[in-house]
């Protein structure tokens, strides 16, 4: 596809065009994240090892954070310089990028190797599910490349307008993982360690896919050997733009702590068990949700950069009416269905008995987070991350765990006050981020140029 139709060829083509490979490709991701407790909650034990990896993700969250600040940061600029003919400039914000991506990998590695124990604990694990927990990370963080090349890079395939190469990227490494878990878990009796070992191999496989369209004739932009030395204005540049989609990742994790203490405290490590549940259905609310703004978001940034403004307003509405429909849709079939949900991963009854009204309770906010996500990504394809920032701010710390702490004690049902948080975060945090951004909207968008200076670059 060539960048200039996403400022010629009609909005509602586009959309379509770009949404669907970007829904797919976090559809695909969403397997990834539940192939592995599907599978390990097939083993003997089950419901426990699936709290095992219930610890780990924060973990997990805590690397895809990082991947967000360096790969999601520079890939709105990148737009936006496409939609302004800057290639060269362009080519510094993805030089610069995989730069950042690799290094960060090295020092996660040794970190998480180093206080691993201690990291662990810190996330809830117990003497029960502490051995899972270790040889599940052990293996999983040494393809932490992988994954920062993987993730980190694939938004800036998407950003050219080829989501449907960016989809096949994602789903080449999926596929393997699907056929190498049941063979490493099952077959080689590997355990957890068999599933961690396969999402790692399957990650590299997807990482190269992506380096081959980096540096083939179809990409736009390019590593360049010369910008591979991080320049600090660059580096900065990316960092703000990328603290917001890092903010909301890395809140993510400390989110998923909180949840799983004070679960741990007043449930036990069944509760624990049901939190990994909860955070695994609630991936089919999130992922296709974050595939929808990716869609969207080159079509605003280009436009955004080119001065289209109307195509820009045009783009943002079709987009969080799609967006709120699904989200609404979703949540009532998890009403109507809800044992389906928790039965994908385990059936054992006292599983089963807890996790069902927890479900309930915790995916209810979720009516209206569609809203909140397109208005929180077009932030940042607008070029305004600091206002991305403020709102993943309000949602996850200043209101969320709070209330994970606080709500325990005022009510008799303590497990489920702890849920309740998650609802009353999401709809008072969208409440305020809709009101606020449309008078954002309407202030921004006559502007006749963007606030960044391209010399910068």
């Amino acid at each position: 596809m060539d960048t200039k139709q996403l400022g010629t060829e009609s909005v509602k083509k586009l959309l379509v065009r770009m949404m669907i490979p970007s829904i797919f490709a976090q559809l695909v991701t969403m397997v990834y994240n539940l192939v592995d407790r599907i599978y390990i909650g097939r083993l003997p034990g089950g419901e426990w090892s699936i709290a095992a990896i219930g610890i780990v993700t924060p973990v997990v969250t805590a690397v895809t954070a990082i991947t967000a600040l360096f790969g999601n940061g520079g890939a709105p600029l990148c737009a936006i310089k496409l939609g302004q003919k800057d290639n060269d400039g362009a080519d510094k914000i993805l030089s610069t990028s995989f730069s950042m991506l690799v290094l960060s990998s090295l020092v996660i590695i040794a970190v998480t190797l180093g206080f691993m124990d201690q990291i662990l604990r810190l996330f809830g694990a117990t003497e029960q599910t502490i051995g899972d927990a270790r040889a599940y990370l052990e293996t999983y963080i040494l393809g932490t490349v992988f994954i920062q090349i993987t993730v980190g890079l694939n938004p800036y395939i998407n950003t050219q307008g080829y989501t449907r190469y960016g989809m096949c990227s994602v789903l080449a490494g999926c596929i393997l993982n699907i056929a190498l878990d049941p063979l490493f878990i099952f077959t080689f009796n590997m355990g957890v360690m068999g599933a961690a070992l396969a999402t790692v191999i399957s990650q590299a496989v997807s990482a190269t896919f992506v380096m081959v369209f980096i540096f083939s004739k179809k990409s736009s932009i390019h590593i360049r050997a010369r910008y591979l030395f991080p320049r600090a204005r660059i580096a900065w540049q990316i960092i703000k733009m990328g603290f917001s989609p890092f903010t909301m990742k890395i809140t993510g994790s400390l989110l998923q702590m909180s949840f799983n203490r004070q679960l741990l405290l007043f449930g036990g490590d069944i509760a624990v068990s049901a939190m990994s549940v909860l955070m695994s259905v609630w991936n089919f609310i999130e992922l296709p949700s974050h595939g929808i703004t990716d869609g969207a978001q080159p079509i605003i940034g280009y436009n955004f950069g080119a001065k289209k403004y109307d195509r820009v307003r045009e783009t943002f509405k079709i987009e969080i009416i799609i967006n709120t429909v699904y989200c609404l849709a979703f949540y009532i079939v998890v009403l109507i269905v809800p044992s389906f949900f928790v039965k994908m991963f385990n059936d054992s009854p006292d599983l089963i008995e807890i996790t069902i009204p927890m479900l309930k309770i915790y995916l209810s906010g979720a009516v209206i987070f569609g809203a909140f996500m397109t208005c929180q990504q077009s932030y940042l394809a607008l070029g305004y991350p600091q206002y991305s920032f403020l709102f993943a701010s309000l949602r996850k710390i200043i209101i969320l765990i709070p209330l994970i702490y606080l709500l325990p004690y005022l009510m008799p049902q303590k497990v489920y006050a702890v849920i309740l948080a998650e609802p009353i975060a999401d709809i008072l945090s969208t409440i305020a981020n809709c009101v606020y951004f449309r008078k954002f909207f309407r202030k921004v968008l006559p502007k006749k140029e963007i606030k960044e200076n391209p010399s910068a670059y």
